[in-house]
């Protein structure tokens, strides 16, 4: 690219424990905010994740992994009166298809890990000070805080990407909806949600239908479905929706697009054709990034920044680790093959 692009992501980010047929988690950033910088920073992007993370081990892992990567971690602000989120992920390799399970508790101890928090206001004051520097914004969690970067974003005439989770305020949805220039849904969210967009819709709307494929719809009426590409070799699904909106967000760049309602229906199905290429890729790894270890590895196996042997300690525990830097004995550089 020659005029690397700038975006700001704020929403999850989380230390990833992944369970393939072992005790011995590997380990790496996660979370649909973490995930979509990192990804965008392997396209040659400057993308920045804006979060709220501890002063622990899981923040300590999260940050190499993401330094490591080449992203930019200023805007992430560590407290020590805050945890890192934590998500279990639990591989099933055997059978005729594989498949995953995702934990937020302990499953030794039973102990609920720490969730997202949400930046404060004078983090979110120096965060607005540098919105000028950016091209992009990307968010997964809705609050006053996203509803103030969404606002200042779309007033300057830039792209807006909003993928929720769930929505727990229709009311302040219907707000930040004028300033949206792609939201991307699942299917159960889009039918929740289906009088506020009746009422509102973005330039671009896509709802994801699992193995189905997706749909989208424009503000102007125009509306598809595409179906999924095949991959014969599924390993894990963890992320391929990251890999999607990265890479949607990297398309409309590449192709200089800064509103849907200007593009023919045949540019509009080749973002998402050209996407959904590299969703359906990382299928084939395991993890929300296993197919980026394989790109930055010059062989055909993914190397994961640690693996992590907890011995006496149960995951539940793992919280009571306090340390700047993560203890020599409990971290290990581990291949998959």
């Amino acid at each position: 690219m020659k005029n690397q692009p700038k975006c700001l992501g704020t929403g999850l980010l989380s230390l990833d424990l992944i369970y393939k047929d072992s005790t011995k988690p590997l380990a790496a950033a996660g979370g649909s905010c973490g995930n979509v910088m990192a990804m965008l920073t392997s396209f040659g992007w400057d993308a920045r994740p804006a979060g709220r993370i501890g002063e622990d081990l899981a923040a300590s892992i999260l940050l190499h992994d993401l330094v490591s990567l080449g992203v930019k971690t200023d805007f992430i602000y560590q407290d020590k009166n805050s945890h890192t989120p934590i998500i279990l992920e639990f591989l099933n390799m055997s059978g005729s298809e594989s498949g995953h399970s995702f934990s937020r508790t302990c499953h030794i101890t039973q102990q609920k890990f720490p969730r997202y928090e949400a930046l404060h206001d004078t983090e979110i004051c120096n965060i607005l000070k540098s919105v000028d520097e950016f091209d992009y914004y990307y968010f997964d969690r809705l609050d006053n805080n996203a509803l103030k970067l969404a606002s200042r974003f779309s007033q300057q005439g830039k792209p807006v990407f909003f993928e929720p989770q769930k929505i727990s305020s229709v009311t302040q949805f219907l707000e930040v909806l004028p300033y949206i220039s792609v939201l991307k849904i699942s299917d159960e969210t889009a039918l929740n949600l289906s009088d506020a967009l009746n009422q509102c819709l973005p330039d671009l709307t896509i709802v994801t239908h699992g193995k189905e494929g997706l749909s989208y719809r424009c503000s102007d009426g125009r509306h598809a479905s595409i179906p999924a590409m095949r991959n014969e070799n599924v390993v894990d699904a963890c992320g391929s929706g990251d890999w999607l909106s990265a890479s949607i967000i990297n398309e409309m760049f590449v192709q200089q697009i800064t509103s849907f309602s200007v593009l023919s229906t045949r540019a509009i199905e080749n973002v998402l054709f050209n996407s959904q290429m590299k969703s359906t890729d990382n299928l084939s790894y395991v993890g929300a990034r296993g197919a980026m270890y394989k790109q930055i590895t010059p062989v055909d196996e993914i190397v994961y920044p640690f693996s992590i042997d907890f011995g006496a300690n149960s995951v539940g525990n793992y919280m009571q680790l306090q340390d700047d830097v993560a203890p020599s004995g409990l971290l290990s550089q581990t291949i998959l093959s």
